[in-house]
């Protein structure tokens, strides 16, 4: 015949045990991400090592007198993509008719890999377009990537 056995546990030891297979069960996924490889997302890894932004939309708000704007530009690692700007006053355009032309003219040098010192400006808008210039510099000094990133 065969004997039954009872097996008492107590609640304390129960507790423990528990407790044990927590931390081991914790233990194995930390060293299991931490042997992984630390996976970034595009937002935050320079895709190249020639990065020197940190992609993204960035923006700025600029003044022309009373009116007030939002200056949009998208950065990918090593250059300017494009720049718009979101105009909060309908009245900005009849008030500064340069600066959708002044505008364009920039986008169409940076988009190319223009750095913002080579930046030729037309005769039309030289002054609209270097202040809108030293905006997006502004921009990408905030998107610059740190010594330490590297």
């Amino acid at each position: 015949m065969s004997q039954t056995k009872i097996v008492v546990l107590k609640r304390k030891k129960l507790l423990w045990g528990l407790l044990a297979l927590l931390a081991v069960v914790a233990l194995i996924l930390f060293l299991t991400g931490a042997f992984r490889g630390d996976k970034k997302s595009p937002e935050q890894e320079p895709s190249s090592p020639s990065a020197k932004y940190v992609p993204g939309s960035y923006e700025a708000e600029i003044e022309l007198g009373d009116y007030r704007m939002k200056l949009q530009v998208l950065i990918d690692s090593d250059r300017v993509k494009s720049c718009s700007l979101v105009y909060l006053d309908e009245a900005v355009e009849t008030m500064y008719p340069l600066l959708p032309s002044a505008l364009e003219n920039l986008n169409k040098q940076l988009a190319v890999g223009a750095l913002p010192e080579e930046i030729q400006f037309s005769e039309d808008s030289k002054y609209t377009e270097s202040y809108l210039l030293a905006q997006i510099q502004n921009i990408l000094a905030l998107a610059m990537l740190s010594e330490e990133a590297e």
